[in-house]
């Protein structure tokens, strides 16, 4: 990644770029030519950083989700003392809107694109959100009937984050968001309370 004013703004107009043409046109349709003719920028230039659509749409996932991992670990830390109840549906607030920020863009990262991207950068970040809940679960844990067992923590982290991606990406038109994260957040609740 580029050091210098000039080369960054260069960079964040081709990611700029590449993430409103994978929103319009999808991962298939998207070219580096289509990315670098919106970015303002010669196809040369687009290679200078990015040497194939691939590289370039791994950069843009690493860089969507450690924004998600930004929000969720600084809205993690504000819950930390709050009820369980309350938490989780701030909590699955937070994560259904990230995926509503830009749902045309989120619903091509989470559904065309290949295996892209630096795994152990995003199994970081995943990680990182995963060892504050399990903060957050240990100082709750005589509230809780679950314990910080590994199982127990992927269980209720995959089941929130898939509550959270189906919500945001996927809620059919007759149904209200509130009202599914409410029920989300409910039925989450009800699992680590035991209730």
């Amino acid at each position: 990644m580029p050091r210098q004013g000039r080369a960054k703004q260069t960079v964040g107009a081709i990611l700029r770029a590449a993430s409103e043409v994978l929103a319009e046109e999808g991962y298939d349709s998207a070219s580096t030519n289509k990315i670098a003719r919106r970015a303002g920028v010669s196809i040369g230039a687009l290679y200078e950083y990015f040497p194939n659509k691939e590289a370039l749409v791994a950069s843009l996932i690493e860089r969507y989700a450690s924004g998600v991992g930004e929000v969720m670990r600084a809205r993690l830390e504000e819950v930390m003392d709050l009820p369980v109840r309350q938490a989780v549906s701030i909590l699955l607030r937070t994560l259904v809107d990230r995926y509503r920020v830009n749902p045309a863009l989120s619903r091509v990262l989470v559904e065309q694109i290949p295996g892209v991207g630096d795994k152990a950068k995003l199994q970081q970040i995943y990680d990182e959100i995963a060892d504050l809940v399990r903060e957050y679960l240990g100082r709750h844990r005589d509230e809780l009937v679950v314990t910080n067992d590994p199982h127990q923590l992927w269980v209720f982290t995959t089941a929130a984050s898939q509550l959270g991606e189906h919500i945001g990406l996927y809620c059919p038109e007759d149904l209200d968001v509130d009202a599914l994260v409410e029920a989300g957040a409910d039925m989450l609740t009800s699992w680590l309370l035991g209730t």
